[in-house]
This record gives C-alpha cells, sequence and structure tokens, in this order.
C-alpha cells in the first residue's frame, strides 16, 4: 500500500478512537447521575442551554466543521442543572478517574471556575422568544 492509504486509516482509526471515548465518558457519566444524582437531568435526554454572554464560548466549542447550529433566546420552566464543562473527564482519564471526575461533573465546585464554560442541562418546558 502507498502512504496515503496509511494515512488514511490512521485519520479512520483515530476518529473512531474519538468517539469511543465521547460514548464511554457520556456512559459514565450517565451511570454516576443514575446512582447518586438521579433527580438531575440526564446530559443525553436534556436541552443544553447558557447565558448571552456565554455564547461566543459555546459557538466555538460545538461547531463542527465550521458550521453551527440554530441559536434561541428562550423562557424555560422546569428543571436546570448547572455544570461545567471544564468538569468532564477526559479522554486521558483511566476508567477509575473518570468515575471520580464524572462525580465532580455532577457534584460541582466552581471555585476557580471560568464561568464562560458554564452549562446548564433543563428539562422542562421552553418558549421560544426570538431566532438569536
Amino acid at each position: 500500500k502507498d502512504i496515503g492509504t496509511y494515512k488514511e486509516m490512521l485519520k479512520t482509526a483515530k476518529a473512531f478512537l474519538q468517539s469511543y471515548a465521547l460514548v464511554q465518558r457520556e456512559m459514565i457519566l450517565e451511570m454516576v447521575r443514575e446512582q447518586f444524582y438521579k433527580e438531575l437531568p440526564s446530559r443525553s435526554k436534556a436541552i443544553y442551554l447558557c447565558k448571552k454572554e456565554q455564547l461566543e464560548y459555546w459557538k466555538n466549542t460545538i461547531a463542527v466543521n465550521q458550521k453551527f447550529c440554530e441559536v434561541f433566546k428562550v423562557n424555560a420552566s422546569g428543571t436546570i442543572f448547572k455544570s461545567n464543562d471544564s468538569l468532564l473527564p477526559d479522554d486521558s482519564m483511566s476508567i477509575m478517574n473518570t468515575f471520580i471526575q464524572a462525580q465532580k461533573y455532577w457534584d460541582a465546585d466552581f471555585n476557580n471556575i471560568e464561568e464562560k464554560e458554564t452549562e446548564y442541562l433543563f428539562v422542562g418546558k421552553i418558549k421560544v422568544l426570538e431566532k438569536v
């Protein structure tokens, strides 16, 4: 095989491993939530909200291939949970440390954490006020 084929195989393998790490992280976060924080919204079922001043951070964080989803100003009533993106486990952690970090995410301590990375998980009713 030529070098180009090997490069493509490595790109594919890297994408697969990144996807696997993300799925593993989210499964552990959900397991910890189910066991210790059942009253909080599930990351897989919640709507993610942010404050207006956090919008640029989140637009840059979740943009995929230079594309971005639509953003709306809303009125929300229901259950809301505040945590922070910086508290999420990362893919370099062992399984044990991922579980420990998942508990820190669900029991967030906001000392020395940048507010721009705050995320809100929401379950309830939303009224769209305007497209931003």
